[in-house]
């Protein structure tokens, strides 16, 4: 195997998409009767194509030297990933038009702000607020809406939601919003020397904990919302029993950094990220089998 091959495969990154399968799961709950061919589609574009393309081309456009999410020593970026990454747009793009037209059009509209985030020309990123806004927009909302689109033979129109659908994209934009300030935590300096002034940069260490604390807060407050307006009451219970442990892990790293600084390291960060989407994982998994079969 060349290492061509290998340093390609990496910078896709195929195990941090983990992180954002909470997403889909969550909407994959809210379909009545999910096509089971629009649930297997949904899962390998945004998977397998989609979140590791984008992960590839970041590494083009970035070319770290230091850790980032899921690569704790970034090998070099070889000539073939930016090809390999258009290819698998392509072939995400043309899956979910064969399926659903309207499902391609929304994952164009992913695929082209996860470019204009991480393109030189552009460089979303390098604005705290924007970027932000755009990651949680299309990897909370937009993912969630897509895979909607994929799963439901009808899907409603963007102009007529129902209210469900609504708070589901709101949810998952909130969840997004809660732990990707969490993942930048430990880049500060690279960041820096990249020019690029990401949201947790800008707060800082400590504003970065508070501010995905607060954004937790509200999506829990809304979840507990959406629980009791569907009729899932009791499944608040089985939320806080997923993800008490991360909650306790989240707590306990905050005071150690508070303490020392050294505490934001790359795999604190990975080990906060994993913990966080191994609880939502199980909580939605939970809801999508519960929300068909009870």
């Amino acid at each position: 195997m060349s290492s061509d091959f290998r340093h390609t495969i990496r910078h896709l990154r195929f195990p941090f998409s983990i992180l954002l399968l909470p997403v889909f799961l969550f909407a994959a709950s809210a379909v009545v009767n999910p096509h089971p061919v629009g649930f297997l589609l949904a899962l390998l574009v945004l998977h397998l194509l989609v979140y590791p393309s984008s992960n590839g081309y970041n590494s083009t456009m970035d070319r770290d030297e230091g850790s980032i999410g899921g690569l704790k020593d970034p090998p070099p970026v070889p000539s073939a990933l930016f090809p390999v990454t258009v290819i698998m747009d392509v072939v995400a793009v043309v899956l979910s038009y064969w399926w659903s037209p309207l499902a391609a059009w929304v994952l164009l509209a992913y695929i082209l702000a996860s470019r204009a985030y991480s393109w030189r020309g552009i460089r979303l990123k390098k604005y705290p607020i924007i970027g932000f806004l755009i990651v949680i927009l299309f990897q909370g909302a937009g993912a969630y809406y897509y895979t909607i689109c994929m799963m439901d033979p009808n899907p409603p129109q963007l102009a007529d939601l129902p209210l469900q659908i609504n708070m589901g994209m709101v949810l998952s934009s909130l969840m997004i919003a809660s732990s990707y300030p969490l993942t930048q935590i430990y880049q500060h300096r690279q960041d820096e020397k990249d020019g690029v002034m990401t949201l947790s940069r800008l707060l800082g260490i400590r504003g970065t904990f508070i501010f995905s604390l607060i954004a937790l807060i509200f999506f829990v407050i809304l979840l507990f919302t959406y629980l009791t307006i569907f009729g899932r009451l009791y499944d608040i219970v089985i939320f806080l029993f997923c993800t008490l442990p991360v909650t306790v892990h989240f707590f306990r790293w905050f005071r150690k950094t508070l303490e020392d600084s050294s505490e934001v390291t790359y795999e604190n960060s990975m080990k906060m990220s994993f913990r966080g989407a191994l609880g939502m994982n199980l909580f939605f998994t939970w809801l999508l089998i519960a929300s068909q079969l009870l």
